[in-house]
């Protein structure tokens, strides 16, 4: 983990961090991520913000944190917390990671994300806050001799461009578009029906037909330990800790996740999928099938049982994840195009994922 005192030797200080901010008189200060006060303050915004990113989410933090040690070096986490007469208004949350290739700011699973500003704040004070936190990444990034840092938004929300991507803009960034699907909770089932792929259906009746899947809420742990042990099955190896599942099992105990499990007549687990969410979105995060049984609908019922559930949360959408095309500049196998198609055929809205490249002196 980064905690140990050489991360405070390779990553700019909380102390550098604080003094730049109280120069340039952005009413912001600095805490450490990690600590529980910094979370507590991180499910308050969630509170007063238009969207509750899931990712942004106190739970997701700290798998982040835990997933992210299995690749970097060493990590750095901050919290910058916005305030109008002590009143919290926004916060941005500042990560850094060390590989063998260097440092960056973000993780290699999470870009860094926009600020989450609360609903209350005006539109004058949200540009502030956004140009506050750009210029704190091109400071950040100059210390650390870096040319470009990168940041990435979405949103099934919004309605037009947002302040960060005209902001980014202004001060150099470029911008590529690509795109997340997501599924709208709020249709009605003959609505939903009505949106999915045509062959789903058939599928799915086929599927209920033959498997039993149910909700999965901690009521046993010996059963997440069997979805673990599935997992490592179908993959041939063992791809993250412990310390992560045991972290998403906590997820699904305090109720802002839940597994879809199906097993066979002998009642061994064949399949299952994980879902996190809070009460705006939910993600799909994992999902692992028996191949020995070839069967389709399994991932199609888990999906289906997953959406039911994600509606009767009260959840607002469902993101299934992002949806590659071979025309992509980065390369896409075969399998990616197979699991987009597969998560295509239950969406119903596609939306804009943007990725910015900012230089590190802005203009």
């Amino acid at each position: 983990m980064s905690n140990s005192p050489i991360s405070q030797t390779i990553f700019i200080s909380e102390q550098s961090i604080g003094d730049f901010l109280l120069a340039k008189e952005f009413g912001a200060r600095v805490v450490d991520l990690r600590t529980s006060d910094a979370l507590n303050e991180l499910a308050a915004i969630s509170q007063k913000v238009p969207f509750a990113f899931q990712q942004m989410s106190p739970d997701w933090v700290r798998y982040d944190e835990e997933y992210a040690a299995l690749h970097a070096e060493q990590q750095a986490r901050y919290m910058i917390l916005f305030e109008t007469n002590d009143e919290l208004d926004a916060i941005w949350i500042l990560t850094l990671a060390k590989f063998s290739d260097g440092i960056q700011l973000g993780t290699r699973s999470l870009p860094i994300q926009p600020p989450m500003i609360a609903t209350s704040s005006s539109n004058k004070r949200s540009k502030r806050i956004i140009k506050s936190c750009i210029e704190l990444g091109c400071y950040v990034a100059t210390h650390h001799g870096l040319q470009f840092w990168d940041s990435s938004e979405y949103g099934p929300t919004q309605s037009g461009l947002s302040n960060w991507y005209s902001i980014s803009r202004q001060h150099g960034a470029t911008c590529h578009l690509e795109n997340h699907l997501f599924v709208d909770l709020s249709l009605t089932d003959v609505e939903y029906r009505a949106k999915i792929r045509s062959s789903n259906k058939s599928t799915l009746s086929a599927g209920f037909k033959r498997w039993k899947p149910e909700i999965y809420t901690g009521e046993d742990q010996s059963e997440w330990e069997d979805f673990r042990e599935l997992h490592r099955i179908v993959s041939g190896r063992v791809t993250r800790s412990k310390a992560t599942w045991d972290i998403q099992f906590q997820m699904i105990k305090s109720g802002s996740g839940f597994a879809v499990f199906t097993r066979d007549a002998n009642d061994s687990l064949i399949g299952g999928v994980f879902i996190a969410h809070t009460q705006d979105e939910g993600i799909y995060v994992t999902g692992v099938f028996d191949r020995d049984l070839n069967d389709p609908s399994l991932g199609h019922i888990s999906q289906s049982c997953g959406i039911q559930e994600l509606k009767r949360r009260g959840v607002r959408w469902y993101k299934l994840g992002e949806r590659p095309f071979p025309s992509m500049e980065s390369s896409i196998d075969e399998k990616e195009l197979a699991i987009a198609h597969f998560k295509d055929g239950f969406a119903t809205h596609s939306f804009p994922h943007l990725y910015f490249r900012h230089p590190s002196t802005a203009l």
